[in-house]
């Protein structure tokens, strides 16, 4: 899958490997690579910017969807990982309210508030490790953002 930045000037692809890569694009249409964010552990299947072109979410084979936070120093350390599906997720799509969509290759399609997102990070942060599945469940409770 290949997005392109709404600030222009930068697009990002994802691949077979799970790696996504950041290019530039100047005025003569050159491309250069300018950062590999690795964490999917199979495909990446779809990406998408947010609107503030400041976030990138990529949907992944390995059954997770990964917000990567592009105005961090490694945006592949900041990244948030869900980790609420049943299957490969092959599509991700930002709303322009804040939200995000995906889809699975088993039909099931979600809406995420990304407030929670940011909340289950900052808990992570304050933890000083990823968050288990179980407390996930427990303080998040990813399934009521499922429709």
């Amino acid at each position: 899958a290949v997005a392109f930045s709404p600030l222009g000037g930068q697009l990002a692809s994802s691949s077979a490997s799970g790696d996504l890569v950041l290019w530039n694009l100047d005025d003569n249409g050159k491309v250069t690579s300018t950062n590999t964010l690795r964490g999917h552990v199979d495909r990446a299947l779809d990406i998408d910017y947010r609107d503030d072109g400041k976030q990138l979410a990529s949907a992944g084979f390995d059954r997770t969807v990964r917000l990567w936070d592009l105005t961090a120093d490694d945006p592949a350390r900041a990244a948030t990982v869900i980790r609420a599906f049943d299957a490969p997720v092959w599509s991700v799509d930002y709303s322009p309210d804040g939200f995000i969509t995906t889809g699975t290759q088993d039909g099931e399609i979600a809406t995420w508030d990304l407030r929670t997102s940011a909340l289950m990070a900052e808990a992570a942060s304050i933890a000083g490790r990823e968050l288990t599945d179980a407390e996930r469940k427990r303080y998040f409770d990813l399934s009521a953002g499922k429709e």
